[in-house]
């Protein structure tokens, strides 16, 4: 990476996702609980229940819980990976500045963009949950409640209104202790009624579905690295603490998740408590309605759509952020660039964000793109996180303790990232409904990445005629 970059790509960046731009005032946030809920909070949405149902389906049993663990242990080393790298590189472009330090700007940009347009189908994805969740407690047509959840948190995040730091631990605090008692009573009910051992004790899956549902897996864990990002000045130990230790906390509340959803006989039609419970987009509400009935349904409803706006809100500061620092590269428009006065926030990034996220919303809901989304983001966060992995290697970080070890861990770790990303991408022809969609949208990401690379080359070709 040119020297110019890294500080070109911090000129761009806004602050972490579902922080918002920090306060000229702002203190410094040290406070190892406060970061370990933004770690768990960037990575906690409503989709993420949809991706443990889809786990659980190619996993069945507790094989859902040792993909989840596998996941799991990948995420932790790969924390370590990220405060290692931001020690050394501290920005708020985040993976752009650590990848285009470690691989080169273009290796950085061909390995980030189709991540980052893949993940807005999340924002889609994201918005048409919601509209599930809503109609479902409220009654009414899904699409609405989907736009006027994008519009209100667009607006709102247009505006510059953030939520503190504590707020948003105390909010993340709660769903997750929310969502386990329901897991738990969930789990201890089947367990009384005789059925736990039963849909626990599956057969095993091949080791082609046992590796898609661990890339799967390790999709839930994405956002849990934005911390490293955030702008303020964290010590290393606190970072590493913060990162390792939202991993942790994350793998527990997800295995608790998928074996509960596995002991509540969700994902097999025939023994869900009934079809109108039975829907793999709002499985938390299936398990709240089990455990405690309306009241419990109405408190998980509320909780997960809390975590939905702070989830979608920090989506739009990151992508902006990231539009931002990619005009500055030539790769946008300069406009998009733009800072509002009042905001401090990329206006017409967000404004294009929105109109993407409706796009993206109103495909999703239209060719039923739920699932394609999440499998088509997986393998590529896996290619991203290989990145973030072999990074390590280059001179840039010669500086960092333990060379011989890191490197070694590094190698390993992006070889066995890319293996599992490739094998989830090649069983996808097992799955002819769904193949079609993944490798559709995979494919139109890689396009339209590679269209934005050669993009500012064509405009100085016509601009030199």
């Amino acid at each position: 990476m040119s020297p110019q970059l890294a500080p070109r790509l911090a000129a761009g960046a806004a602050a972490v996702p579902s922080v918002g731009p920090a306060a000229p005032n702002q203190q410094a946030t040290t406070d190892v609980g406060v970061l370990l809920a933004s770690g768990c909070g960037t990575a906690v949405a409503a989709v993420c229940a949809a991706g443990i149902v889809s786990i659980t389906g190619s996993a069945p049993g507790l094989w859902a819980f040792l993909a989840v663990l596998t996941g799991g242990s990948l995420a932790w080393l790969l924390a370590g990976c990220f405060a290692r790298l931001a020690q050394a590189v501290p920005s708020r472009a985040g993976l752009l500045a650590y990848l285009g330090r470690g691989l080169g700007r273009r290796a950085a940009l061909l390995l980030t963009l189709p991540y980052l347009l893949a993940s807005l189908f999340l924002v889609g994805a994201e918005a048409s949950v919601v509209g599930q969740l809503l109609a479902r407690t409220l009654g009414g047509p899904v699409p609405a409640y989907a736009v006027g959840f994008l519009f209100f948190t667009w607006l709102l995040c247009r505006q510059g209104v953030r939520l503190s730091l504590r707020l948003q631990a105390l909010c993340t605090w709660l769903l997750l202790f929310a969502l386990s008692g329901v897991a738990l009573y969930v789990v201890a009910d089947a367990g009384q009624r005789g059925l736990l051992f039963s849909r626990l004790a599956r057969p095993a899956p091949s080791l082609i579905a046992f590796v898609t549902a661990v890339v799967q897996a390790l999709f839930l864990f994405m956002g849990f690295e934005l911390i490293t990002s955030q702008g303020e000045p964290v010590s290393a130990p606190t970072l590493r603490t913060a990162l390792r230790g939202s991993v942790l906390l994350l793998t527990l509340f997800y295995g608790l998740l998928a074996v509960a959803l596995v002991a509540s006989g969700l994902h097999d039609p025939h023994e869900a408590t009934g079809p109108t419970l039975f829907t793999a987009a709002v499985p938390q509400l299936v398990l709240a309605e089990q455990a405690a009935g309306r009241a419990a349904v109405w408190t998980i409803a509320g909780l997960s759509l809390l975590a939905s706006y702070t989830s979608f809100n920090g989506a739009l500061l990151a992508f902006s952020r990231l539009a931002a620092a990619l005009a500055a590269l030539g790769y946008l428009p300069r406009r998009v660039a733009q800072l509002d006065s009042h905001s401090l926030l990329p206006r017409q990034a967000l404004t294009a964000l929105l109109l993407v996220g409706l796009l993206s919303t109103a495909l999703v809901l239209r060719f039923d793109l739920l699932l394609p989304t999440i499998l088509a983001t997986a393998p590529l966060a896996a290619l991203v996180y290989a990145g973030i992995a072999w990074a390590q290697q280059a001179p840039a970080f010669a500086t960092l303790p333990h060379p011989r070890a890191r490197r070694a861990l590094g190698r390993a770790l992006a070889i066995l990232l890319t293996t599992i990303a490739l094998l989830s991408i090649s069983a996808l022809p097992t799955q002819p409904r769904l193949a079609h969609k993944v490798l559709g949208l995979i494919a139109a990401a890689y396009a339209a990445s590679l269209f934005a690379l050669v993009a500012p080359t064509l405009r100085r070709i016509r601009g030199s005629r």
